[in-house]
């Protein structure tokens, strides 16, 4: 991560040296001598251009002058920007995975080891998959910057509540604030990054946030290990003091390099006028809904055969009730679309998911492959690390450093997915059906070698199904950038929304079928041998380490078959993402303009195109040119998705406008 932020400052350098090179040679001995009679004559005839002449090369200089100052100004903001989202992506991607190899050793401290150990991954993942819609609208409301302290100053207090937790309940509380707090800071980081950007410039940044975040993701465990051999609480100390100086570094970087909300102050006015006016914009019908219908579905499949059976009036009530507010939630963002009928009762209202996004197929396509990335990513990071530790006895450290062999794979996937996006063909949509076909193999073969512990062929596609992750971490949010360059920020929530909903969904079902298979294999051998002493469940690792030799081998394979059996429950889902990048459209990446340097000549702007249709019936029947168009912001919606999206706010509401973000002379509405 380092190696590569230094490669980006020295890139942005080098560009500034450049341009800020001027040509300095006198070629006023090369003009020939004008003979006497000649010279008058002529000075007439320049006289009569020499006026239009300087004026013309005055402005060429005053043009030269602006355009290397917007470059000069444009890197420095980038810098800043790079600089202080770092820490944030770094801490929203740890927090996930570095709690890994010690979830054994956390339940067992709590004496929740069986049932109910994964609430410690899915308390954090619920509020964060539920809280991601409304973090984006705050953003959208109050600003940028207001939207990214918020959201850190949350991650601190829930870090600090679970190194200090003397409860499992408190543990839990303290989980859900932290993902409370990084609900936003993946969807909020690429929308700052997005606005006023051009799709190859877009391409170049993400290339740099997703580096971040996967070596975030594969670190994590390894940190995660270490620190829980000296205490697991130190695992949630760390997070304190990354977000104390994450909220420094981005007070004093972005502040006044952020975009500014609709309710935001204007100069001379109140700023507590500005909250207030902003809390009639929130989509609070919207928001109530989306968090309580998708909370009851998840919570309904966390609690189905751990502490309910799944054919008890709980668990259907759960789905029934979670299920109705779903509904109603769509159709009430439905009917706040601009001129229906609740648009017209609330006029101030902005819709948290706005409905014309499902207009284009590729937005339920892209929502399902970052369903199944989700997905991958759980039973990547937490569920092969319980078989490190249950299966083959490691400790929380050994299984840390056994799933740095995800880490490659994701290496290679992510550059891969960069040198597809920038490089050649500079497209996205093979890198997003290569990755799924590469995540859903990785993941099938490596169910297969835990049924039959093979401790080689599970590190090798462990790192196999991580290539096929990394390939669609960029790509994703390109496709989704090009599909609806007009509305970057409401599609990059709807994105990072299904992201940790994979994760919750994954985390909740293979943790059920988890614990039920455990318990009933374990039940089962404690029947035929009753004389070995084999527990009905396993409430600390301390009982499962002290168990006779013959005992603890057949408990051990009794937990390899649960990993088993978990990752067999969550494959449908890697299958149907595999036919969803099937059928998506296309987005092709521009090339961003080259001036003229020393023997390589000058280079004009490659502007992005999109085909919204089937890409590969196209490819095969030779008919893609005839598919390709323009990005939607670059032929004249740009100005009517703007009308669009404040048609619904009152003319002459005491409401400030979204401002548009002014860079490298572009305008974009955010």
């Amino acid at each position: 991560m380092a190696f590569m932020l230094y490669k980006f400052i020295r890139r942005k350098i080098r560009e500034r040296n450049a341009t800020e090179a001027l040509p300095t040679t006198d070629d006023s001995h090369l003009v020939p001598e004008t003979a006497p009679g000649q010279e008058q004559h002529e000075m007439r005839q320049s006289s009569q251009h020499g006026h239009k002449s300087n004026n013309h090369k005055l402005l060429n200089t005053e043009e030269a002058a602006r355009q290397k100052e917007e470059r000069r100004r444009r890197n420095i903001r980038q810098l800043k920007l790079m600089i202080g989202l770092a820490l944030p992506n770094f801490l929203a991607s740890v927090d996930v995975t570095i709690v890994a190899p010690a979830i054994p050793l956390i339940s067992s401290h709590f004496g929740h080891l069986t049932g109910s150990f994964n609430w410690i991954v899915a308390a954090y993942t619920l509020t964060f998959t539920t809280f991601v819609p409304a973090s984006g609208q705050l953003a959208d409301i109050y600003g940028r910057h207001f939207a990214l302290q918020f959201e850190m100053f949350w991650i601190m207090i829930g870090s600090v509540l679970c190194a200090a937790a003397q409860s499992w309940g408190m543990l839990l509380l303290g989980r859900a604030l932290q993902g409370l707090g990084a609900a936003g800071i993946m969807s909020l980081s690429r929308i700052i990054l997005s606005d006023g950007a051009t799709l190859a410039e877009n391409a170049r940044n993400n290339s740099v946030l997703s580096i971040i975040s996967g070596v975030s993701y594969a670190v994590g465990p390894v940190i995660g290990g270490y620190i829980a051999d000296g205490g697991w609480r130190y695992i949630f100390v760390l997070p304190v003091g990354v977000s104390v100086l994450a909220i420094v570094l981005i007070f004093l970087l972005m502040r006044k390099e952020l975009v500014r909300g609709r309710a935001s102050a204007a100069a001379g006015e109140s700023r507590r006028l500005g909250y207030i006016t902003g809390l009639r914009i929130i989509d609070w019908p919207g928001m109530i809904t989306f968090i309580l219908g998708v909370g009851l579905v998840i919570l309904a499949i966390q609690w189905g055969g751990t502490s309910y059976a799944w054919n008890s009036p709980t668990i259907y009530a759960c789905f029934i009730a979670g299920g109705v507010l779903c509904i109603v939630f769509f159709v009430y963002e439905y009917l706040l679309g601009p001129g229906r009928v609740v648009a017209r009762i609330f006029p101030n209202q902005v819709p948290m998911i706005p409905s014309t996004l499902f207009r284009k197929k590729d937005t339920s396509l892209l929502m399902i492959i970052n369903f199944s990335a989700g997905i991958s990513l759980v039973s990547a990071f937490y569920f092969i690390s319980y078989y490190w530790q249950l299966a083959e006895g490691y400790s929380p450290s050994q299984a840390g450093v056994q799933l740095l062999y995800y880490t490659p794979g994701l290496g290679v996937g992510v550059y891969s997915a960069m040198f597809l996006c920038n490089r050649w063909p500079r497209q996205t949509f093979f890198p997003l059906l290569w990755g799924s076909i590469v995540e859903g193999v990785g993941l099938a073969l490596l169910t297969y070698s835990i049924s039959i512990r093979n401790q080689t062929m599970v590190k090798v596609f462990l790192a196999v199904a991580g290539a096929g992750t990394g390939l669609r971490f960029m790509p994703v949010v390109l496709h989704a950038a090009g599909i609806w360059s007009t509305r970057i920020p409401s599609m990059q929530s709807l994105l990072s929304f299904m992201l940790p909903l994979g994760e919750t969904i994954g985390i909740s079902m293979m943790g059920s079928v988890f614990s039920n298979k455990l318990s009933t294999s374990l039940t089962s051998l404690a029947q035929r041998s009753p004389n070995l002493n084999i527990p009905s469940g396993v409430p600390s690792l301390d009982i499962l380490n002290n168990l006779p030799a013959a005992a603890k081998n057949d408990v051990q394979n009794a937990a390899a078959r649960a990993v088993m059996w978990s990752l067999v429950s969550v494959l449908p889902f890697v299958g149907l993402s595999i036919l969803a990048s099937i059928v998506l459209g296309n987005v092709w990446i521009g090339k961003s303009a080259v001036e003229a340097k020393d023997d390589k000549p000058a280079r004009a702007e490659e502007k992005g195109k999109v085909m919204y249709g089937l890409y590969l019936p196209a490819l095969f029947s030779g008919s893609i040119p005839a598919h390709k168009q323009d990005l939607d912001v670059n032929h004249g919606h740009e100005q009517e998705a703007g009308r669009e999206k404040n048609g619904n706010v009152e003319d002459g509401a005491d409401v400030a406008q979204p401002e548009r973000a002014h860079v490298g002379g572009r305008q974009v509405w955010v």
